[in-house]
């Protein structure tokens, strides 16, 4: 039964990124929030069409800065998430648990998830993450040229850079036609879920925890960046998660 109408195609793309560095540079563990962090600074200073900051630091919905990096207050979303809805990108690093080296001339891959309407914003995306790499990144201010840019297809990555541009090509994706009943799930970096106004500690978090807070997440992306929102009996959905068990949980 299909509690969760979710359309054959989702408005999902994964992008793989790969810059080469012109020396040696150091990235620290769960290196995403430095690079979120230069994608923020690099978006405020290439695309922000903003004529001076408001006071309370909010861009307006049609300047490119908030449309990418920082989605406004939604009146459509429950509760507090009004106030925090989904952002439409994700960006994901190589799992490392200690320094990453990278030598001179090495490959630096790093992957973006976009979201909805953030997805036809590559050119832009791009732009802004050479301006970036070339300005320097990390400690030691090291400059890096892009070599590649690939999307994520059913076949596997596949380049899309032609001589500098971006060409059309395919930028959703499909969902199975039939789903397994047993899966594994790996929590590879730091995760906080909270319940009842409390973070849940390693060893508390359940299986109807974890999975509540994925049908909420999935709700408040489609709402905020896909063209239409979920229709599904959410309700129902919530209710099945109690008969989820699982043979060990997030250790």
């Amino acid at each position: 039964m299909n509690l969760l109408t979710l359309p054959s195609q989702l408005p999902i793309a994964r992008y793989r990124f790969t810059f080469q560095p012109d020396t040696e540079f150091v990235l620290p563990p769960y290196a995403a929030s430095t690079l979120r962090g230069i994608f923020g600074h690099a978006l405020l200073n290439t695309v922000c069409t903003c004529w001076e900051p408001s006071q309370d630091g909010v861009h307006p919905a049609d300047c490119p800065y908030s449309h990418i990096f920082a989605t406004p207050y939604n009146d459509k979303l429950p509760g507090s998430r009004k106030h925090h809805p989904p952002q439409p990108y994700v960006i994901e690093t190589p799992f490392k648990q200690q320094l990453q080296i990278y030598p001179a001339g090495s490959d630096y891959q790093f992957q973006i998830v976009l979201i909805g309407g953030a997805r036809h914003m590559l050119p832009l995306i791009k732009a802004v993450f050479e301006y970036a790499f070339k300005k320097g990144i990390a400690r030691q201010n090291v400059r890096c040229s892009l070599k590649n840019l690939e999307v994520e297809t059913p076949d596997g990555w596949q380049g899309i850079l032609e001589h500098g541009i971006i060409p059309l090509h395919p930028n959703t994706i499909s969902l199975p036609q039939h789903f397994p009943s047993d899966v594994s799930i790996q929590l590879l970096t730091p995760l906080t879920i909270r319940h009842d106004k409390k973070v849940m500690k390693a060893g508390q978090l359940t299986e109807s925890m974890f999975l509540r807070q994925a049908i909420r997440d999935i709700s408040a992306i489609a709402t905020t960046h896909w063209e239409h929102p979920l229709e599904g009996r959410f309700q129902e959905l919530i209710r099945a998660t109690e008969l989820v068990r699982g043979k060990k949980i997030f250790i």
